[in-house]
């Protein structure tokens, strides 16, 4: 029985390796291929965007000079239109919470990028947790795919705080869907939402402060960055021996 196990934890092993190899190459492909038409555009772009990309302090500087245009568009720099899509991504998804986390911390700064981003967290995890409480498992199945409701469905219905905790801790799990997940436990609400917004947060933290100094200092923004997608990475090539780990821990103390 354990060589089964084994062997099955390998095979997802090997399956994802084999996808994050066909990325990785897919995307040195592609850099191959596009770099000569990006030097032949670029030839006929306008002078202003060509002299953003010819600076010659390289691209620290032409960071810098795009987060000032990007300042001075309204649209980009509304905080409400900024915690809206932070609430939607939580709910829907449309946009990936790194790429809001980078662009909180590169559009507002650091403290005010993780003000907006924790008010627009708070309200959609207390959106997506009071759907499930509030509408039950019917309404769930809306948002969260019958898969990932029965890898979880151990820690929803034993689970703690802990184990809750430790989900939006840890980077590359499914948090936004947990969130609808752990509106169907018998665990108060306001801990439910305390506890995910505790786990979220040193994540965001990483991204904020990332997207804040990278035209300040883009050595230590990188070295921050590259860190968290390792740990990323690592992560969800080894979710399903996470999970496991939880899910005893879940039985010891439930």
């Amino acid at each position: 029985m354990v060589n089964g196990l084994l062997a099955a934890a390998w095979q997802r092993l090997h399956k994802k390796l084999l996808f994050l190899a066909v990325i990785l190459g897919g995307a040195v492909a592609c850099s191959v291929v596009l770099y000569p038409l990006a030097l032949l555009l670029l030839q006929h772009l306008p002078p202003s965007y060509r002299g953003l990309l010819e600076l010659d302090g390289g691209p620290t500087e032409a960071l810098a000079v795009l987060r000032h245009s990007a300042a001075s568009i309204p649209l980009l720099s509304n905080a409400w239109l900024f915690i809206a899509v932070e609430v939607a991504q939580v709910l829907l998804a449309p946009i990936p919470g790194t790429i809001l986390g980078l662009a909180a911390g590169f559009l507002f700064g650091f403290w005010k990028g993780m003000a907006l981003s924790l008010v627009g967290l708070t309200i959609g995890t207390t959106l997506a947790m009071g759907i499930g409480r509030l509408f039950g498992e019917h309404a769930v199945r809306r948002f969260v795919s019958k898969r990932l409701m029965e890898r979880f469905d151990d820690l929803v219905q034993r689970g703690g705080l802990w184990g809750f905790f430790m989900i939006f801790l840890l980077p590359a799990l499914p948090d936004d869907a947990v969130c609808f997940l752990a509106g169907l436990s018998r665990l108060p609400l306001g801990r439910l939402v305390a506890v995910a917004i505790l786990g979220r947060l040193p994540g965001h933290a990483v991204l904020t402060f990332v997207g804040a100094t990278a035209d300040e200092n883009a050595h230590v923004a990188l070295g921050v960055f590259v860190v968290a997608m390792v740990l990323a990475v690592f992560v969800w090539l080894f979710e399903e021996q996470l999970l496991i780990v939880l899910k005893r821990y879940v039985g010891r103390t439930s």
